[in-house]
């Protein structure tokens, strides 16, 4: 268990770092192979929020209470739709707020559905989440700031 827990929180904190380089990268004016980092920063946030909502996917399979499973399919698949809104949206700005509010959305979503009686794992995967969730509000919001 405690080996899952640092490989889980590990990834985690991996999965930050692509976020932080855009965030410099777009600071610095640079572009990549013609590309604003500003727009590798929404794709990759799109990934991630599409990878969150796929989690929930996995939940409603697992799930014992059968009234649950249709609202967890049925918010993932929202979710892997807000995504693809934060790319298609021509203003970043725009597309970085609806990213934004995605986390936030599949934070609530995990916080709602998770059983009362959760287990040890369960609890860490949600602490892991909440800081995970305010890491990348931070990012979201640090890059809006550069473009007010």
């Amino acid at each position: 268990m405690e080996t899952n827990k640092r490989l889980m929180y590990g990834l985690g904190g991996l999965g930050l770092i692509p976020f932080l380089v855009c965030l410099l990268a777009a600071s610095s004016g640079a572009e990549w192979l013609g590309v604003d980092p500003v727009a590798w920063f929404i794709a990759y946030g799109a990934v991630i929020l599409s990878f969150l909502g796929g989690i929930l996917w996995g939940r409603a399979l697992a799930c014992d209470e059968p009234r649950l499973v249709a609202p967890l399919l049925l918010l993932s698949n929202l979710f892997a739709l807000l995504a693809w809104l934060g790319l298609l949206l021509r203003w970043y700005e725009a597309s970085l707020l609806v990213l934004s509010a995605g986390f936030v959305m599949v934070l609530w979503t995990e916080l709602r559905f998770a059983p009362p009686s959760s287990t040890q794992r369960l609890r860490s995967y949600l602490t892991l989440r909440y800081w995970l969730t305010g890491s990348v509000l931070g990012l979201h919001l640090l890059l809006l700031w550069q473009y007010r």
